[in-house]
């Protein structure tokens, strides 16, 4: 692996967009803990999951899609 002075100016750039309030996908926002908390201890959506496929449109840090998957979805695709 060689890094170079581009990916150290992208690191860079990332950290500071991160301190300046753009955390997409690099923070559990407290909606995603909850859904995936729903998911997860509702049983009639656990039990009819077996047979859906999820879309999760910007999934962030993807816990909501990590959820669906491990509650049984016949497929899941995060974006």
């Amino acid at each position: 692996l060689a890094i170079d002075d581009d990916s150290v100016d992208d690191q860079k750039n990332t950290n500071q967009r991160i301190k300046e309030g753009d955390p997409y996908g690099s923070v559990l926002w407290p909606a995603a803990w909850a859904v995936a908390n729903y998911i997860l201890t509702t049983p009639i959506l656990r039990d009819n999951l077996s047979s859906m496929s999820i879309l999760e449109i910007g999934t962030g840090t993807g816990l909501v899609s990590l959820a669906v998957a491990l509650a049984g979805a016949k497929q899941v695709m995060a974006t």
